[in-house]
């Protein structure tokens, strides 16, 4: 018990504050797969035309470091990590640091097998667009069925 009398919801407000700092910080860190890992890119995937897009924020991120990867209805973003500090920049210290340069990495289902020979990716103003075509239908073809004497093996 406390010598000094307490304002009834005085418990209850450190009690929110500390759930509102547990909150924040679980979407300061959501999304990078662990302490170290690579960040989970939010996609905006869409159809325009025949043209499935792909869209993806990417700050920071230079053509050269990212890696692009399409397998049948599957689509692979990766990009490599880049320090935040410009060429001769030193004697920061940062006071809150919460956006991170990559790396990042993310695997999608889109809806259809997609043609990757066709594929366009762009980078511009931080984000990335890919662009793919539908995957031409495999053409189906008949099976000959033949008898045979005996048993099945």
């Amino acid at each position: 018990m406390s010598s000094r009398w307490e304002e009834p919801f005085e418990r209850l407000t450190s009690l929110r504050e500390a759930m509102q700092r547990l909150i924040d910080q679980s979407f300061i860190f959501a999304g990078r797969g662990g302490e170290g890992g690579a960040q989970s890119v939010p996609v905006n995937i869409f159809e325009s035309g025949d043209t499935l897009v792909v869209t993806a924020p990417l700050p920071g991120v230079q053509e050269e470091d990212v890696e692009i990867t399409a397998r049948g209805n599957m689509l692979t973003i990766e990009a490599r990590e880049r320090a935040d500090l410009k060429p001769g920049e030193t004697g920061k210290r940062y006071l809150r640091h919460e956006w991170r340069y990559g790396p990042y990495q993310r695997t999608v289902e889109l809806p259809y097998a997609v043609d990757a020979t066709s594929a366009e990716a762009t980078l511009g103003n931080g984000v990335l667009t890919v662009r793919l075509t539908k995957a031409p239908a495999e053409r189906s073809h008949r099976i000959s069925v033949r008898t045979v004497s005996g048993q099945p093996s």
